[in-house]
């Protein structure tokens, strides 16, 4: 199917099968497919971008391998202290970025404890 698109040459297309195949691809072919909007992710967990996985009818299997939005995960979180109240177990980066984000730019929730010990409420 990629190869019936003018815009994309041969090495193009086989490095993007290398990448829905999870075959090694260097650093110069990283940054070339990137460059090009045609692979997401960071490295070595590349998926190919949206716009090849709907031409190659692959919309499916894109939005698994995408993850899901941080969005989602800030819902959860404040979610979860709606219910419970406050979380002292942030000790994953996602988690710890999410709730930097939370706090710091979107103001969502606000520590009411120390920076040692963070205390995690909803801010209203």
């Amino acid at each position: 199917m990629l190869m019936n698109r003018p815009n994309l040459d041969l090495k193009t297309v086989v490095l993007l099968d290398r990448v829905q195949k999870s075959y090694f691809i260097n650093d110069n072919e990283i940054k070339y497919l990137k460059t090009q909007g045609l692979i997401e992710g960071r490295k070595p967990n590349f998926h190919v971008a949206a716009k090849i996985a709907e031409v190659s009818g692959n919309k499916t299997e894109y939005i698994k391998l995408r993850g899901l939005k941080d969005t989602y995960y800030k819902s959860m979180i404040l979610e979860y202290l709606s219910k419970y109240g406050s979380d002292y177990k942030q000790k994953e980066n996602k988690v710890r970025n999410i709730i930097y984000s939370m706090s710091k730019r979107d103001k969502t929730i606000l520590n009411t404890g120390t920076n040692r010990k963070p205390n995690w409420k909803k801010n209203n």
